[in-house]
């Protein structure tokens, strides 16, 4: 099995703007949150599921 790096931008201030929203969702929706930390967690570890090609290297979740 291939395990994957899931890599987050960081601006060239060192800001990530995904932690920031991250963090505000899980206060606001928990629920919500939880969904998006199992996904990230199922594409390191080879799980896609559904998801298409956008442009060069670039994959979206549908």
């Amino acid at each position: 099995m291939m395990l994957y790096i899931a890599k987050r931008y960081q601006d060239h201030n060192n800001h990530v703007p995904y932690t920031d929203w991250i963090s505000k969702l899980r206060r606001k929706n928990p629920q919500a949150a939880a969904r998006i930390d199992i996904r990230v967690a199922r594409a390191t570890a080879g799980n896609f599921g559904d998801h298409k090609f956008e442009r060069q290297g670039v994959w979206a979740y549908a």
